[in-house]
């Protein structure tokens, strides 16, 4: 039986807990690293989800749900995204695992829809490229970051990881890094 005390000082810690946002179990492996209380979680993706307001395009300001992945997104994201990228037709055309030809033959598509496999993919470039825009604050600094080599990418630019799901998620943990404290 648990005395009032007992469960008045568990009450106490767990609340002190929640409001630091410190943990102590030492049964997780994560004794004393800083984790966010579940409304700082929920406040944060609700946020991410809702897309951040930019000044850039309306195309990138909020980025698609999954259920507007699943239909096919818009043509024109696609080539609002490579304009804004700025990059070679024939490296975007490798970012969505499409050939060149293919790529071209969606761009001319202006009113078409994509595929729910092109628009995943697209999804991903739009979800990096608005999270390089909120990490580094202005398109310049986002298009330079994504398209300069990084030596921790092997010599590698981060736009050039971005065709496969193991080089997205590098990209992705690299500018969580940045956003979170300004070092990537």
């Amino acid at each position: 039986m648990v005395s009032s005390d007992s469960a008045s000082a568990v009450s106490t810690a767990a609340s002190t807990e929640e409001h630091s946002g410190e943990t102590s179990s030492g049964d997780s492996g994560h004794r004393g690293h800083r984790s966010l209380s579940q409304e700082a979680f929920e406040d944060r993706l609700r946020q991410r989800r809702k897309g951040r307001p930019t000044q850039h395009s309306a195309a990138v300001a909020a980025v698609p749900d999954a259920s507007q992945v699943r239909s096919g997104l818009e043509v024109g994201l696609l080539n609002e995204l490579l304009e804004q990228l700025g990059l070679s037709q024939e490296a975007f055309a490798r970012m969505m695992g499409v050939s060149v030809r293919t790529l071209q033959r969606r761009r001319a598509e202006s009113g078409g829809q994509l595929t729910p496999a092109e628009s995943d993919r697209l999804w991903r470039l739009l979800h990096v490229w608005d999270h390089a825009l909120g990490a580094l604050g202005s398109a310049d600094a986002a298009r330079a970051w994504l398209t300069e080599a990084k030596a921790v990418l092997g010599g590698e630019s981060p736009a050039e990881r971005l065709d496969t799901e193991p080089g997205l998620r590098e990209v992705e943990d690299m500018l969580t890094v940045l956003d979170e404290t300004g070092v990537a």
